[in-house]
């Protein structure tokens, strides 16, 4: 391994980590200085789209918001509205997240471990990463997540795109970076996390300088890239020819050069995951709400400053004459209420510079907001504004149902991408860090404290008996049922609340799956009060005084028509529900013998309370 002078510093440095070195320099020009073609004549570059974008929801424009004469460009944002209605329309929450499991007998350990997971969630504050994700997903076309452990916990962040480095092609698969500022502090604390940054510390100090020069205060920052990607098998001291999955912290100096490798390591899975918007065709990052808006606000804004030039003429009264007896300007030669004369013949007239084709102006907007709401499904029934006097209820129901359509596909594909999210890590890192015996706190529903009551009572209950037998006593049924009761007694002086005791590897061999459910959040309420007094209606209007039913019910063809509806309907009622039960003659059963049988609940977790 041969060394090389560092051209910027002057510093012995390895051969190999100049190499990496001028990897990523090439890396991070490509993303923000190259372009891609999508095919033949379509280039696309993602750091200009995340850039545009930025501007734009900033209501900036991309050359400045002042004119040639220094005056300021009004900018009319029809974007960041949009995108809040789509981060309304595909919110999901916590309290989606259910864990189940196809196992029968471990019902008990997936509803501790949906538990166990609840107070994860708190913990690392999954809720926000939630409205992050959202929110980044619609804004941008496409969100990066990140899987991070600190303190023994494992942490899920959304990182902004504006410091990623990333592949324009290919995202999931291709090289991933992203930039940290840190300070001084923050340096040192990673002295024993980092491998290279002990034998850079000198470069970090002259980069310091260089940046804020010798006064530099411990809020000054440095940005360190961190990259992760398919490199070299020598870069990580990997003696065998080809490449692995890497990860590496390179220090940047003030002009954006890699300086040194402060952290290098090999790694077996990916730290990210990424789910697209509106994935396209050549290209890594999905079109989101505010591309889909590019042409429009660019339309839109181009009308507005028009209109601001026009309007700004048009605010200026003018006057022309022929006469040469009227004074020169009237705001300074001529007093309130001054007549003027002028002889015959001459003529003195306001002079109208307001063209006529002013109002097309606001036909041009109209026609780029319809545009712009069917590109990005945000109608005025999505979004709640006023619809025109007239517009039949029925019809608004409608636009609202179709318009939601495409946000209810794209919370079905976030479904998707979380379940494989938990799987592939939450899920683990739960079951891993919940080896040791720990107690549960927990609040539960009425139906799980039923049966972690009953599991629980029983389970003390039958140690007691257990232990009466040993020395010689006998417990009788009625003797049993009251200490069964007294045992339930002494477990509901917490009310919903329930402190569980839950032993070594209780959760090893749990057969856990993830299941989100979002359908609630796609129910339009108004639609649905709708539905359900229209069916109340047709209840009691089909009532028959005669025989004391409901036809619409009793009916065979109509209940299943009847039916049929309020199952499409979706607000939660099942037909069966609806449909009265006809009494049935009890047939005379024969006694049979009980038979033991397993326990449907096993392994119950002891309780104190």
């Amino acid at each position: 391994m041969t060394e090389k002078r560092h051209p910027i510093y002057g510093r012995a440095v390895f051969y190999l980590s100049m190499e990496i070195l001028r990897e990523v320099q090439r890396i991070k020009e490509n993303y923000e200085k190259g372009t891609v073609d999508i095919i033949d004549g379509l280039p696309y570059s993602m750091y200009q789209t995340l850039r545009r974008i930025e501007f734009y929801t900033n209501s900036r424009y991309l050359n400045g918001n002042t004119d040639n004469r220094n005056r300021v460009k009004p900018f009319y944002n029809i974007t960041n509205f949009r995108i809040n209605v789509a981060v309304r329309a595909t919110d999901i929450d916590t309290k989606d997240f259910t864990v189940f499991s196809d196992n029968p007998k471990h019902y008990v350990k997936s509803m501790l471990f949906s538990k166990e997971m609840k107070n994860w969630m708190k913990r690392v504050s999954f809720a926000k990463t939630l409205n992050d994700f959202g929110y980044t997903r619609a804004k941008y076309g496409g969100v990066l997540i990140k899987r991070v452990r600190r303190g023994g916990e494992l942490h899920i962040q959304i990182p902004e795109w504006k410091n990623i480095v990333t592949d324009s092609i290919d995202i999931i698969n291709g090289v991933k970076g992203e930039r940290h500022y840190m300070t001084k502090v923050q340096f040192q604390s990673k002295m024993d996390a980092w491998n290279n940054l002990a034998d850079n510390l000198d470069l970090v100090e002259k980069t310091m300088k260089k940046t804020h020069g010798k006064n530099y205060s411990s809020s000054d920052r440095v940005c360190v890239l961190e990259i992760e990607g398919e490199f070299e098998n020598e870069y990580v001291n990997e003696t065998n020819e080809g490449y692995c999955l890497q990860k590496h912290f390179i220090l940047l100096d003030q002009d954006d050069n890699a300086v040194a490798c402060l952290h290098s390591e090999k790694k077996t899975t990916s730290d990210y995951k990424y789910l697209a918007w509106f994935e396209a065709s050549g290209r890594g990052l999905g079109i989101g709400i505010a591309e889909d808006s590019f042409e429009a606000q660019v339309a839109i804004n181009d009308s507005i400053l028009k209109e601001s030039d026009i309007m700004e003429i048009a605010s200026r009264t003018l006057f022309w004459t022929d006469s040469a007896s009227v004074e020169n300007n009237l705001l300074t030669d001529v007093e309130s209420g001054q007549l003027l004369k002028v002889l015959p013949g001459e003529q003195f007239q306001v002079l109208n510079s307001t063209p006529n084709s002013l109002p097309q102006l606001d036909n041009i907007r109209v026609k780029w907001d319809e545009q712009v709401s069917r590109a990005t499904s945000t109608f005025e029934a999505v979004t709640g504004e006023t619809m025109p006097s007239g517009t039949p209820f029925r019809s608004l129901a409608v636009q609202n149902q179709e318009g939601m359509g495409l946000f209810s596909y794209r919370m079905e594909e976030a479904g998707i991408f979380w379940r494989g999210v938990f799987a592939d890590w939450i899920v683990p890192h739960l079951k891993g860090k919940l080896t040791r015996a720990h107690v549960l706190t927990s609040d539960f529903t009425t139906e799980e404290l039923q049966v972690i009551d009953e599991a629980v009572s029983t389970e003390r209950a039958n140690r007691k008996v257990i232990d009466r037998a040993l020395q010689g006593k006998v417990t009788n049924i009625e003797d049993y049922q009251v200490l069964l009761e007294s045992e339930k007694e002494l477990m509901r002086v917490t009310k919903g609340i329930r402190f569980i005791d839950i032993p070594d590897d209780y959760f090893k061999d749990l057969e856990a799956q993830i299941d989100i459910n979002i359908t609630g959040e796609q129910l339009n309420k108004g639609v649905m009060f709708e539905t359900i007094n229209n069916m109340l209606v047709t209840i009691t209007q089909s009532f028959n005084p005669n025989t004391g039913t409901f036809s619409v019910l009793e009916d065979p063809i109509l209940s299943k028509i009847f039916g049929k509806a309020v199952e499409m309907t979706g607000i939660g009622i099942s037909p069966a529900e609806l449909i009265p039960h006809k009494a049935t003659q009890p047939q005379a059963t024969q006694p049979q013998a009980t038979q033991p049988t397993e326990p449907l609940i096993q392994e119950p977790a002891s309780m104190t309370t």
